[in-house]
Parts: structure tokens; C-alpha cells; sequence
């Protein structure tokens, strides 16, 4: 099993350019395709700066699953089960406050 870390976003414009993003910043990214923007966390660098791309990128949820990663996608996602099998991800505040 994977770590996933995944993004909902509202058009497939934005998912697309989140993809662009995370492929030049060295992330594993697959399908599913469309609004849904996948990464395999457990072969990137670190997964905050993943969450980070993605939110900057439109995302309106950020979530982490277990999944299986094969042929560069995430194949068993499931769309209608999605809001069950993403845990919303968080992050520690690593900014000062001035």
C-alpha cells in the first residue's frame, strides 16, 4: 500500500496545472485524471510541500489515503467513496508569527 496524497479541485484547468507543477517539482504523479490530482507520497521527497503545491493550485480538499499504486496511478480509487477514504491532511503551522 501506497501514501497517497490527493487533491479535489472544481476544473480540470486548475488540476492540470497542479499536475505541471508537481511533475516539475519531482512528485510521482498519476491518475485518477480530471478534477482529481493523485501523488504517491511514499516515493516523494517529503509530503508537506506536495499538500502545499496543491492547495496553492485551487484545490478546494487535500486529503490523504492508503492505496495501490500501480502503472503510475492510483487504481483502486474509488469516486464515490472518495470523502470516505481521504483524511483530510494537516500540517504543523511552521511560520512565525511576527
Amino acid at each position: 500500500m501506497a501514501t497517497i496524497i490527493a487533491g479535489i479541485f472544481d476544473t480540470d484547468e486548475r488540476a492540470g496545472r497542479a499536475r505541471e507543477r508537481l511533475l516539475s517539482a519531482g512528485a510521482v504523479v498519476g491518475g485518477p485524471a480530471g478534477a482529481v490530482v493523485a501523488v504517491n507520497a511514499t516515493r516523494a521527497p517529503a509530503a508537506a510541500p506536495i499538500a502545499d503545491i496543491l492547495r496553492d493550485c485551487g484545490a478546494r480538499l487535500v486529503g490523504q489515503a492508503r492505496g495501490t499504486w500501480s502503472d503510475d496511478r492510483w487504481t483502486d480509487f474509488d469516486p464515490v467513496a472518495r470523502r470516505r477514504r481521504l483524511r483530510p491532511f494537516l500540517q504543523p503551522v511552521t511560520k512565525a508569527q511576527p
